[in-house]
């Protein structure tokens, strides 16, 4: 967690607030789409409605990755900044 007491107003560094808001909205869709997942077979051929799933999880892991990377080096500004 960032150092401190934030809010929306004053929070240090905004693309990572929206990076946060975005990967708890992938989440949710990501749960809701594996939910609503449905396999359809006509005995040959087996088709999965809706899956969009691998396509949500990899967003997710893009931007898992970017506000990872961004939350470090956050934490190591603010730190520094209050030496």
């Amino acid at each position: 967690p960032l150092i401190g007491n934030y809010s929306l107003s004053n929070f240090p560094v905004v693309s990572l607030l929206i990076d946060g808001s975005v990967i708890q909205i992938l989440q949710s869709i990501g749960l809701l789409q594996t939910r609503n997942h449905l396999n359809y077979s006509t005995g040959t051929i087996t088709e999965g409605l809706m899956d969009k799933t691998p396509a949500i999880q990899n967003w997710l892991q893009i931007f898992v990755n970017n506000y990872e990377s961004k939350k470090i080096l956050t934490f190591f500004a603010l730190v520094f900044l209050r030496c």
